[in-house]
């Protein structure tokens, strides 16, 4: 499928699924409410919904990944989750509803994770994502006025029947949507291929003239084998003698001092040397995915707040089922730019900055919306939803861009699922938790100006924990083994980088547990001297111009 095919296809899935869902989620609670639960059952209820997508996500992802099944997983799973929202019109009592929405949940977290997961893969681009998804925002706001009508017109239950109606389109295109390779991953493996010829040449040509310098020898042999290559000033066994890092040099002429060789092909044959679970530790190992998945629990946590309780307390207010469509709508006013400009958005501020807005300003929105009994008319909160774009819109579509950077090879959707388990799972099943106990004891306000706090001094954490971060790669950037990388204290800025992960998740050019084969027939096999390898960090590529003779890759194996 051309890409512009695919665009245009993305497109028509996202207006019609968010249009879908605007027709009648928004208003669970409230369906929760009129049918006789209580606001700390409906609590239970909306964190039970949201804690169930943090395995079903990862599950669900992580089969696509090993099964190569995304698009068959999404249609299953979007069908599954249409009917099963429906079945809540016929079901009655605490327990009916919770089961009911737990299973609902279960099959309704990985819809968007697939789909993300195959836009991404599809994107020239990594802003392009926004451009696709902007039409969610359309669809989601330009429709929920509408929704809002119907179902002031005719009850909730036409709300549910619309939502199955409206969905139904994306069951088609789901089965035409197929997961593509990105940029990175179609550039990895041409350079493969390239790197796999150049091997073979190099093996020809050494053949020949191991062949031609035989014949040239007294009965066809030499007088002596030639010694081992020495790494630097002496061998290689004398001078290096760490288990567990081997140094793989080749005939190939070394870079500069100070260079970092970036090879993709060897990357791609690294990457494809672990096993899932090599790979998922080796993401987890990372402090970066982990202060991103704290920034991730924030803004979820700010959106189950807002997504669970706010309608309660503009119904409290005497607010209509009109005003609280248009309130969506307003949403995705300030929402749709947002998504569709974020490739220009990203041009003046960094994606780790823009995660940073993000959070903060969920602490901003929550604490207008403690604000809005004291200005008296519900409809004061149409202008506080222009944050909308602020909060959930950068937020998200950073956070679509950034576990697409942190993910390895092999493990997009996976990233994808854990993000978005974070974020909806965990951020949002605590804050409809939290917010259901708070609401029911001190009331909306108090529960809206306390978690504003609470997202507040988690941004605070948050500044902490990337400074602490910061801090971390410039002591390492000082340490011998960096030294080794850079040459010195003296090196270059792009040397400097040695020891930081690149895009695409592997660090440097080999992951744990696997080692590469050295380019040409001249290879000779090295240690690293231990204190380099007891300084070494993740996985970096490094060279010691004194004691190694050439590049070499560092293999560090658990």
């Amino acid at each position: 499928m051309q890409t512009k095919h695919f665009y245009l296809l993305g497109k028509v899935w996202y207006t019609f699924y968010w249009a879908g869902l605007a027709s009648i989620t928004p208003y669970f609670n409230v369906y929760f409410k009129q049918r006789g639960l209580s606001d700390a059952q409906i609590g239970v209820i909306s964190a039970a919904r949201q804690w169930v997508s943090v395995p079903s996500s990862f599950m669900w992802s992580a089969a696509a990944d090993r099964l190569s099944a995304h698009r068959a997983i999404l249609a299953a799973v979007l069908v599954a989750s249409t009917a099963s929202r429906l079945g809540l019109v016929w079901v009655s009592g605490f327990g009916g509803f919770l089961a009911l929405v737990i299973a609902n949940q279960f099959v309704t977290s990985p819809v968007t994770v697939m789909c993300d997961a195959i836009v991404m893969s599809n994107c020239e681009a990594d802003g392009d994502y926004g451009k696709i998804r902007a039409w969610g925002a359309l669809g989601w706001g330009g429709w929920s006025s509408a929704a809002g009508a119907i179902i002031s017109r005719w009850g909730m239950a036409a709300g549910f029947f619309t939502s199955a109606i409206i969905t139904a389109p994306c069951v088609a295109a789901s089965w035409v949507m197929r997961f593509g390779a990105t940029k990175q991953q179609q550039h990895a493996s041409e350079q493969k291929e390239e790197q796999a010829h150049k091997e073979e040449l190099a093996e020809q040509q050494g053949a020949e003239h191991g062949s031609a310098s035989q014949a040239a020898l007294p009965g066809g042999k030499g007088d002596a084998e030639q010694p081992p290559r020495a790494c630097g000033g002496g061998s290689c066994s004398s001078s290096c003698g760490s288990a567990g890092v081997d140094a793989v040099m080749s005939a190939e002429p070394p870079p500069p001092r100070g260079e970092v060789r970036d090879d993709a092909a060897a990357r791609a044959r690294a990457a494809a040397s672990l096993s899932f679970s090599g790979k998922l530790r080796l993401l987890l190992s990372s402090g970066e995915v982990w202060l991103f998945l704290w920034q991730s629990m924030l803004q979820g946590f700010g959106l189950g707040i807002y997504q669970s309780y706010l309608f309660i307390l503009l119904q409290e207010m005497g607010a209509s089922a009109l005003l609280m469509g248009l309130s969506i709508t307003v949403d995705c006013i300030a929402e749709f730019p947002a998504f569709h400009y974020q490739k220009e958005i990203l041009r003046f501020i960094s994606l780790d900055a823009l995660i940073h807005i993000s959070v903060i300003t969920y602490s901003v929105r929550l604490a207008c919306y403690a604000l809005l009994p004291l200005w008296g008319s519900p409809w004061t909160v149409l202008p506080v939803q222009l944050l909308h774009g602020a909060t959930y819109a950068a937020g998200w579509g950073a956070g679509t861009i950034k576990s697409k950077q942190l993910a390895q090879h092999g493990l997009q959707a996976t990233m994808q699922g854990i993000f978005q388990a974070t974020y909806v799972g965990i951020g949002q099943g605590v804050g409809s938790l939290l917010g259901g106990l708070l609401m029911g004891r001190l009331g909306g306000q108090i529960m809206f100006a306390i978690c504003a706090g609470l997202v507040g001094a988690g941004w605070l954490v948050s500044l902490a924990w990337a400074a602490l971060l910061r801090c971390g790669r410039r002591r390492a950037a000082q340490t011998p083994a960096a030294r080794v990388a850079g040459g010195g204290p003296g090196r270059s800025d792009s040397a400097a980088e040695a020891g930081k992960p690149l895009e695409g998740g592997l660090s440097g050019v080999s992951a744990a547990g696997g080692s590469l084969s050295s380019q040409g027939a001249a290879q000779r096999r090295g240690r690293l001297p231990t204190a380099s390898r007891d300084e070494v960090e993740g996985l970096v590529l490094v060279r010691e111009p004194s004691d190694i003779a050439g590049p070499c890759t560092v293999v560090i194996k658990p």
